[in-house]
Parts: structure tokens; sequence; C-alpha cells
């Protein structure tokens, strides 16, 4: 899951995205994935959970703080 906002900037630079890319795969307005990604600590919650599945559909996988692209098969 996302920790940290740092985690969000990583994901976005993994997959090519612009904050208002993220925010659209996400349903989110601009400003909430600027609030996010300004955090240190990053708690559970809807904004969370719909940044980490429109990753997810990108093969971001988070861990160990960090973010990686999922292994094609």
């Amino acid at each position: 899951m996302i920790e940290a906002g740092n985690q969000i900037r990583a994901a976005r630079a993994l997959v090519g995205w612009s904050q208002d890319d993220l925010a659209g795969a996400a349903g989110l307005h601009v400003n909430s994935v600027k609030t996010w990604e300004a955090r240190e600590r990053i708690g559970p919650g809807h904004a969370v959970a719909a940044m980490h599945t429109a990753f997810e559909g990108q093969g971001v996988r988070f861990c160990d703080g960090g973010a990686t692209l999922a292994q094609a098969a």
C-alpha cells in the first residue's frame, strides 16, 4: 500500500504520468493528488485506495517504502 507521498511521485515517474494524469485515472481532483504527494506519511482512505488501484492497473507495485513496475510474464 502507499505509505508516503514520495511513493506517489515515484510511481508517477515510473508510468510517465503527470499529477493531472493520476487525478484522472483515480477519479480525483488534481489538488487531492498534490496534497497527498506533499505528505511524509499516508494512512488509509478513499483517495489513497483510488490512487493505488490506478497505479496497480499500470503494473506498479508498492513495497519496502518504494514503487516498482511488475515484470511482464
